[in-house]
């Protein structure tokens, strides 16, 4: 039986659900998985061990296991791809939503294998069969006139759907009390799509569709062939470029991998030296992937949602062994390229250029997002900031920008961990994009901003500042003073301009306790090291 059920799951792209932790075992690369335990829905109980496997095999789709992998506690649960084409009926549900309440309550991470077709449809077997016309027409099934049929153990239709909702209000409660992380083995339609979106933390498959209707359904609605496939609708094209997915991987034994990394992301681990030196001083700004080599573990940085909003950089790294988050401002010129919908015969591919060192509304809810994960996980967050500020024209404003930047002041507001903003070599942080980032907006003083001596950080710009505080006329009142030649105003316009740089270099900032710290990039990695245990021992 499993033989056949394991070749139907491969078809639909995915694997056999009792299959899960042997491939656990080979994505942990050799690390001891045991007490493996295989727990069922039980009405008073919550979730006990099975009994007999092959009836529970028969009867529910949703399949939960414990186990320990290396020696730490850790819940499987997921859908078998083979039992009612993955549908979601009250039984799923329910004992989802047990997984879920037993993760949160022991504190245990929960590793949800995601494959659904959504609510399950039904109707009433028996009675279907059991129906006829009366002579005057009326549909009657066993003798009685069938207008409302309520079946008390229908696990289908309506009742499919509340519980439904039950298991995203259990999730989405997971996401936020407890840890899990979600990976898209198969197709993940309707309330499967939710729960991949409210558990964040997405690992999706290649070509395992995350989508709301099945292209057949749209093709119907629509009158035509219009979309290919699932994949094309909701693929990782489309849920990593949006953000939805966090990680992609080729196969499933990949997300597996990617999966016991997340989980064990907080366990501490052997220190390793940067990948690089830091480079001499004259180069400008350095980008996000070279700031990412100076200052941490070489090959830790896990970059996620690198589709989505490009033009900020969010992920995990270590710092001498341990766990931190790392936001980082993008440098360079990146490229959105917005998709054109089949089913809309007005859309066209657009491609649209996002200027570096700069918040969009996409970046920015980026940021808050990031800022929610992280803390969700406890994790000190290192904030790589060259920001000058946040985008503000018209389509900025209507896409949403000036929400997303309070989103980075909800996320920092309530921070639970540690958060050092620094200002690297060559950077500057500027106007609003300051103000989000202000050790004062965290209530439990948790932020602290440090700048490279060669940062800056102001309202404006030099040259913007002079334009309003230096104009021609105070510049020829300075060259009256001193009784200079018309020919000298280049120099003193330059004076001007110096004049008001030394208001933003980071020794007046220092002065002004507006910062905390001057730390070179040189001297960095070990400072924010030390600092950071000093915290994390407080």
């Amino acid at each position: 039986v499993d033989v056949r059920r394991r070749a139907a799951a491969r078809k639909a792209g995915g694997f056999l659900i009792s299959d899960a932790v042997e491939l656990l075992q080979l994505a942990s690369d050799g690390c001891d998985v045991t007490d493996v335990e295989e727990l069922v829905w039980s009405e008073e109980a919550s979730l006990v061990p099975v009994s007999s496997p092959q009836a529970h095999k028969e009867a529910v789709g949703m399949r939960v296991y414990s186990l320990k992998l290396n020696g730490c506690s850790v819940l499987i649960v997921g859908n078998d791809l083979t039992h009612r084409v993955a549908s979601m009926g009250v039984m799923e549900c329910k004992t989802f939503v047990a997984a879920c309440e037993r993760a949160e309550k022991m504190q245990t991470p929960l590793l949800f294998l995601n494959a659904s077709s959504g609510a399950r449809l039904g109707v009433d077997e028996a009675m279907k069969k059991m129906l006829t016309f009366a002579e005057d027409g009326k549909l009657v099934a066993g003798g009685m006139e069938v207008s409302s049929v309520s079946n008390p153990n229908a696990d289908y239709g309506v009742p499919s759907l509340s519980a439904c909702g039950a298991t995203a209000r259990a999730y989405s409660r997971l996401y936020d009390h407890g840890m899990c992380v979600t990976v898209c083995i198969g197709r993940a339609v309707g309330i499967g799509a939710y729960l991949a979106r409210l558990g964040r933390r997405t690992i999706q498959v290649a070509q395992t569709p995350i989508i709301l209707t099945g292209q057949a359904a749209l093709n119907k609605v629509l009158g035509k062939d219009v979309y290919e496939s699932n994949a094309q609708l909701g693929g990782p094209q489309i849920m990593h470029q949006n953000g939805v997915t966090h990680l992609t991987a080729s196969n499933c034994l990949e997300a597996m991998k990617q999966a016991v990394n997340w989980m064990e992301w907080k366990t501490r681990v052997e220190a390793k030296e940067p990948a690089r030196p830091v480079p001499p001083e004259g180069d400008g700004a350095l980008s996000p992937a070279q700031l990412v080599d100076v200052l941490f573990d070489a090959g830790s940085f896990v970059e996620v949602q690198r589709a989505w909003a490009k033009s900020v950089v969010c992920g995990r790294a270590r710092l001498n062994g341990r766990a931190v988050g790392v936001i980082a401002t993008q440098t360079a010129t990146t490229e959105l390229v917005v998709p054109a919908d089949p089913g809309d015969f007005s859309t066209s591919e657009r491609r649209i250029q996002h200027p570096g060192c700069l918040w969009l509304p996409d970046s920015a809810a980026k940021t808050a997002e990031a800022l929610e994960d992280m803390g969700r996980e406890h994790l000190p967050i290192i904030i790589l900031a060259n920001w000058r500020g946040f985008s503000g024209g018209l389509r900025d404003l209507f896409e949403g920008v000036l929400q997303a930047g309070s989103g980075i002041v909800e996320g920092l507001r309530k921070y639970p961990a540690p958060v050092f903003v620094y200002i690297p070599r060559g950077a500057e942080l500027r106007g609003g994009a300051w103000v989000v980032l202000d050790k004062q907006i965290n209530e439990h003083g948790n932020i602290q901003i440090l700048m490279d001596p060669s940062a800056r950080g102001g309202i404006l710009e030099p040259e913007g500042t002079a334009e309003i505080r230096f104009k021609k006329t105070a510049i020829r009142e300075w060259m009256e003073r001193d009784g200079a030649d018309e020919k000298e105003y280049p120099k003193y316009r330059a004076g001007a301009l110096r004049f008001c740089d030394s208001h933003d270099r980071a020794e007046a900032l220092l002065a002004q306790q507006v910062i905390d710290g001057v730390v070179d990039l040189a001297d960095a990695r070990g400072f924010l090291t030390k600092k950071l245990n000093e915290l994390l021992l407080q």
